[in-house]
């Protein structure tokens, strides 16, 4: 399939968008100082990572990746069928809305670099990927704190509560919700029995970390990710170590949890007042 080259390029290409699409920003330059740039960054590499792949498609078609591979093909033409059919601006939906830029490119972008992730996923990958998001994760712990101190170096307007931390994000339901995940990571190295106790505690002070911002956030986002994320763990590792009855059991209540998050989202339900 890849060549050990071109897989080389590719893992580094995708950690490389990990670390810049979250940081980049362009303050003193754009209107739009956060967005506009990830878009850019994200397309860009997206791009790169497409002229690799695309050379040894027919093979990815016939390895374990297939259905991974098509369901990501069908995924991007739904995208384009609703950008021509829809009736709605065609540009509004291609690059999203203003300070947003979630539209149709950002996604198709994403669907990519998810692929090319999978396909050089590998043990030592995984390793590089795990700390490049925690280093990622602890400059905007200390970027968040900063801001929720009023000591933001630069010149952004909160559109939000006051002081609370919007990170690289210029959101603080974002910033919130990526502070989340960065908790599930950090306590989730702290199962991994092939770690020093020194890192496992290192961890799990992130983790903690973490969820202080989204605290400093004042959005349930973060936490809903958090719960999710570690249910997610707790059920893969119950299962892992040969517990399949109480792998079960936890997989039941966190549909059921899951249903009655989904309900409050829609305002509906007994955790509607909640979310």
């Amino acid at each position: 399939m890849l060549e050990l080259r071109s897989k080389q390029i590719l893992g580094t290409l995708t950690l490389i968008a990990v670390a810049s699409v979250t940081l980049v920003v362009a303050p003193y330059v754009l209107m739009d100082p956060m967005a506009l740039p990830k878009l850019t960054v994200l397309a860009f590499l997206a791009i790169v990572a497409l002229s690799l792949v695309v050379p040894v498609l027919k093979s990815v078609l016939k390895s374990d990746y297939k259905t991974l591979a098509i369901l990501t093909t069908l995924f991007i033409f739904q995208i384009v069928l609703v950008m021509l059919f829809s009736g709605a601006n065609i540009t509004a939906q291609f690059l999203g809305t203003y300070q947003r830029q979630t539209g149709g490119l950002t996604y198709i972008s994403l669907a990519l670099l998810m692929l090319s992730a999978s396909l050089v996923s590998d043990s030592n990958f995984l390793k590089r990927f795990t700390r490049i998001t925690l280093v990622v994760g602890v400059i905007l712990i200390v970027y968040g704190n900063l801001q929720y101190l009023g000591l933001e170096p630069f010149p952004y307007v909160n559109a939000y509560t006051v002081n609370a931390p919007i990170g690289t994000f210029g959101n603080s339901n974002f910033q919130s919700a990526f502070m989340g995940l960065i908790a599930v990571v950090s306590f989730t190295m702290v199962l991994n029995k092939a770690l020093k106790s020194s890192i496992k505690i290192w961890s799990a002070l992130v983790g903690v970390a973490s969820l202080i911002v989204v605290y400093e956030t004042l959005s349930t986002q973060g936490y809903l990710n958090f719960i999710a994320g570690i249910g997610a763990v707790i059920i893969l590792w119950l299962f892992m170590n040969k517990r399949k009855t109480l792998g079960l059991t936890v997989s039941g209540l966190g549909a059921f949890g899951a249903v009655l998050t989904f309900l409050g989202l829609t305002n509906s339900g007994p955790l509607a007042s909640f979310i």
